[in-house]
């Protein structure tokens, strides 16, 4: 929080980049499979979020087709696990146009 405090850094750059939130919160269940469900819900409301990014030019199609089956709940287990490192490689791509 010691970073509030620093005003002008936090002006400067607020409101210019992307976020992910992500909070595990909801992954304190019963069990491993419902946790490991919760968090899949939380990934694939995130890729809804910003699903702006499937209008633009920066993803190829094979990866809108990823994109898409991510947000709708559809990736395996493999994929889900890489999940948020692709939503961050295309929101960093989208900052370049």
């Amino acid at each position: 929080m010691k970073i509030w405090q620093e005003k002008e850094i936090c002006k400067k750059y607020q409101g210019k980049y992307p976020v992910i939130t992500l909070s595990l919160k909801s992954a304190k269940q019963p069990t491993f499979e419902l946790a490991y469900q919760m968090i899949v819900e939380q990934i694939a409301s995130e890729f809804k979020r910003h699903r702006y990014l499937l209008k633009s030019d920066v993803l190829l199609e094979d990866e809108k087709e990823r994109y898409q089956a991510l947000m709708t709940r559809k990736g395996s287990q493999a994929e889900m696990t890489m999940a948020l490192k692709f939503l961050s490689d295309c929101l960093k791509e989208i900052q370049f146009i």
